[in-house]
């Protein structure tokens, strides 16, 4: 080793000292109005933190932030078939709001990804229970399948800690038709 890494090491090793000591220093965090914090110490129960100002020690603390403010989940179309055996491609829109962030953080590795999966999920059981002409069907309040993905979506969604304030389809398409309207025959078999 030669001196000049020594020195380096020596060097290294007091800038992680002093950054270590200055970790010991009380912090605040501002939580808007629109986020709340869910504050970790020392392997106890995580708390909730409202909006306001709130001081922590780095080295005995972790604390995550989260928009508790209307969200967008958008489902990719899936391809699927209806209870009739149709093919068809369905897609929606789920706005959100997180209504317990303790919930949303605590009881979820990654809250974002498994709630996509779920409202995935759940939207293949609805078309693949459900005949195509209900899914189609409308209503004086919009369509049939509108309003039983906001039944659906918020029943399934509700152990995140969030609240669903609508969910709609994308994207509805009956592929046999779609194929015949390009000229594209589809085979059976």
């Amino acid at each position: 080793m030669t001196l000049g890494e020594l020195l380096g090491a020596l060097l290294g090793w007091l800038g992680d000292f002093i950054q270590w000591l200055f970790n010991w220093v009380p912090r605040y965090m501002i939580v808007q109005s629109n986020e709340r914090g869910v504050h970790y110490f020392m392997g106890r129960e995580p708390v909730e933190w409202e909006p306001g100002v709130h001081w922590y020690v780095l080295n005995l603390s972790d604390v995550v932030k989260h928009h508790v403010n209307r969200m967008v989940l958008y489902i990719e179309p899936l391809a699927l078939e209806d209870a009739e055996g149709s093919a068809c491609e369905v897609g929606m829109v789920v706005t959100y709001h997180i209504t317990d962030v303790l919930t949303f953080e605590v009881a979820n590795f990654d809250a974002d990804e498994s709630m996509h999966e779920v409202a995935q999920g759940a939207l293949q059981d609805l078309v693949t229970s459900t005949p195509w002409a209900k899914l189609r069907g409308k209503t004086e309040e919009g369509s049939r399948l509108g309003k039983t993905l906001v039944a659906k979506m918020g029943a399934t969604l509700a152990r995140f800690g969030v609240e669903v304030e609508s969910a709609r389809p994308t994207h509805q398409v009956r592929l046999l038709a779609a194929n015949h309207m390009f000229g594209v025959e589809l085979r059976q078999g």
